[in-house]
């Protein structure tokens, strides 16, 4: 049987996969990862102005709780971010986000790891 957390959070995995697609975006998703793994998502798109491919590395969280975004990852998450991070540190085409669904408020965060743990 399928956790009822697990469903919540993919149900909102699908829906940003789908709004980046919309906006252009190559979306996969790392399926069956349940919190093992802090990538949710991983986007590419071309930008022809500034002639370059950016990458986003995206970790999707739901809550109704009003926690400060950082706090809603687990240790492992946090430190497979953060290792994330410094390995594209000098790659300003590759951005690391957190973004934080607040539930039943139609409000959304998207949080630039790399501004916060570099």
């Amino acid at each position: 049987m399928v956790n009822e957390r697990y469903k919540v959070g993919y149900s909102y995995e699908y829906r940003l996969m789908k709004k980046l697609q919309k906006l252009g975006w190559l979306c996969y998703r790392a399926g069956g990862s349940k919190g093992q793994r802090a990538v949710d998502l991983i986007a590419v798109k071309r930008d022809d102005v500034l002639g370059r491919t950016i990458i986003k590395f995206i970790q999707v969280k739901a809550t109704s709780s009003d926690r400060k975004p950082l706090s809603l990852l687990k240790k492992n998450e946090r430190e497979e971010l953060k290792s994330l991070c410094k390995m594209f540190e000098d790659f300003d085409n590759v951005k690391v986000e957190l973004w934080v669904f607040r539930r039943g408020k139609r409000k959304k965060e998207v949080v630039d790891l790399k501004e916060r743990f570099l």
